[in-house]
């Protein structure tokens, strides 16, 4: 990748040959076109820090093969993010929002496929319990969707009830205006999706059925959590206590 330091020369560079040719070919002999504040860098930092978050796409499905270890659920739920923020663009365009680190910035992918993951982990686990059995695919499809779809409903409804009336209050609203609106749209969008394209997904996807692999490094987790719960179980009052 070209450093950000040959980017800003090649900046500069576009911005004199431009200066140029407006000298040369569209102004009067008598008025000049002169640069005199250059904020080069400052766009070029904004545009590095988009790109990084954005790069951050690559991590997240790994993490997603890694637990759910199913390429296709990893996908299906990794796809979330780029529509998802695609909602938010459209949204931007229309009302004429810069995409900037006010705008988009500050986007959280985990928050977008919270409910994309619950759905298609619960579709995954419904199909892999019957595997091997006669069963209805669409039937169990539905039935697996319209489990968690209030769950995750009302999981976005808190989210976005937290986090817009605080970024659009009488002085932070006016600096955070831009991000409150774009992480609102952008968690309107990946419901949607959730609730639509990620079922329709999991049906062409795993419409063969779905094998159920053990995940060895999340099952010792999982052990060693179980011994913790039964231990904070027998013991209430210690575990309140700590807590508090």
């Amino acid at each position: 990748m070209m450093r950000r330091g040959e980017q800003t020369q090649n900046v500069l560079k576009g911005v004199e040959a431009m200066t140029s040719q407006l000298n040369q070919h569209v102004l009067p002999p008598d008025i000049k076109l002169r640069p005199y504040y250059d904020r080069s860098d400052l766009v070029q930092l904004t545009i590095d820090t988009v790109e990084h978050n954005l790069c951050w796409h690559a991590l997240v499905l790994i993490v997603l093969i890694f637990f759910l270890v199913s390429v296709r659920a990893a996908v299906i739920v990794a796809l979330t993010i780029p529509l998802s923020l695609l909602f938010s663009f459209i949204f931007l365009h229309a009302q004429g929002v810069a995409a900037n680190l006010l705008s988009i910035g500050a986007i959280d992918f985990g928050i977008l496929i919270d409910g994309t993951l619950v759905m298609v982990e619960n579709v995954f686990r419904e199909l892999g319990a019957r595997e091997g059995q006669t069963y209805s695919f669409h039937e169990v499809l539905v039935d697996a969707a319209k489990d968690v779809d209030r769950p995750i409903f009302y999981s976005v409804a808190v989210i976005m009830r937290g986090t817009y009336p605080s970024m659009r209050s009488a002085t932070r609203g006016r600096l955070f205006r831009p991000m409150a609106d774009t992480v609102s749209i952008a968690l309107v969008g990946a419901l949607i999706l959730t609730l639509t394209f990620v079922p329709v997904m999991c049906a062409y996807w795993f419409k063969k059925g779905v094998h159920e692999r053990v995940n060895k490094p999340f099952e010792w987790v999982r052990s060693v959590y179980a011994v913790q719960l039964e231990w904070c179980l027998n013991h209430p009052k210690t575990t309140m206590t700590g807590s508090c």
